[in-house]
């Protein structure tokens, strides 16, 4: 099985025996709680892994950040799994569909998010990776190196700096996509907060060791359950 422990409240990993993930994060200083999170889906040989950095709103009534974000994880895993049944994913039809599926949800009214999703599959050789906003994929540690970043920030315009496409059901800005060879040795997903070294932002770290998720054992089918995880 796959467990997550905690460590001094700050990072959180698989436990010895797969170690495969590895998430560090710390909390903003000017918040009470971090508004960054992380869910995993493990199936089949596919495993979805998704940061995804909320963008606070002060003016609106509260929502609890941490079940609509779950929520829409699922709805993301969802999608990515109809499409990668018919052989391919479609962006602007991923964007139509997460849209519909949670138009009807009263909290995704007023939520919006950076995401980056990163779907590996073991059973193709491929990994398919998709960003939208300022949570960074790149294959080194991306702390103050935004030039190896395989995204760059999706800015709405040059100016200002912190302003970045994101998820709404007001706008449907599609995120870019890119499907590679599973040939590399790691993968890192980072929140703004993390790359720009910035200590008043929140800032979180998803580490993806590839190495270990190909060589890792694969049951037989009747044996094989999809998973969850929150971190």
């Amino acid at each position: 099985t796959l467990e997550f422990d905690a460590v001094n409240g700050k990072k959180y990993y698989l436990s010895k025996r797969v170690q495969l993930i590895n998430w560090s994060t710390k909390q903003s200083k000017q918040t009470n709680s971090n508004n960054d999170y992380c869910y995993i889906h493990d199936s089949n040989g596919v495993m979805m892994s998704i940061v995804i950095d909320v963008i606070a709103l002060k003016k609106t009534p509260p929502i609890d950040y941490e079940l609509t974000s779950r929520t829409f994880a699922l709805v993301i895993f969802k999608e990515i799994h109809y499409q990668l049944s018919i052989g391919k994913i479609d962006i602007p039809a991923f964007v139509q569909n997460i849209r519909n599926a949670v138009l009807s949800m009263r909290q995704f009214a007023i939520y919006r998010c950076c995401y980056s999703l990163v779907i590996l599959d073991k059973n193709m050789g491929m990994a398919h990776l998709i960003s939208l906003g300022d949570c960074l994929i790149s294959f080194n540690p991306p702390l103050n190196k935004i030039q190896n970043q395989i995204f760059q920030p999706h800015h709405l315009s040059e100016s200002p700096n912190h302003v970045y496409k994101c998820f709404s059901v007001r706008k449907l800005h599609e995120p870019e996509y890119k499907m590679m060879q599973l040939n590399f040795k790691k993968l890192y997903i980072a929140t703004d907060g993390y790359w720009l070294n910035d200590e008043t932002d929140d800032a979180s770290c998803l580490e993806l060791d590839i190495e270990q998720f190909i060589n890792q054992h694969t049951c037989s089918g009747s044996h094989i359950t999809s998973n969850l995880y929150y971190i």
